[in-house]
């Protein structure tokens, strides 16, 4: 779902995966599954990089 929210992402599920993600440039869209590290809700993980380009709203436009 692009939420146009940006997130504190302070880990990731293995090496690989944040070797991947961090090579990619600043300001760069991906879709991926988050998993809160902190109760307060402001601190998140990467679990895992879904394939694809985030989906369009407003298809056509």
């Amino acid at each position: 779902m692009n939420t146009g929210r940006c997130y504190d992402i302070v880990d990731y599920a293995d090496a690989i995966l944040a070797e991947k993600l961090q090579a990619r440039g600043p300001g760069s869209t991906v879709r991926v599954e988050l998993a809160p590290v902190a109760a307060d809700g402001d601190r998140w993980a990467v679990t895992r990089h879904l394939p694809g380009a985030p989906p369009r709203i407003g298809l056509g436009q």
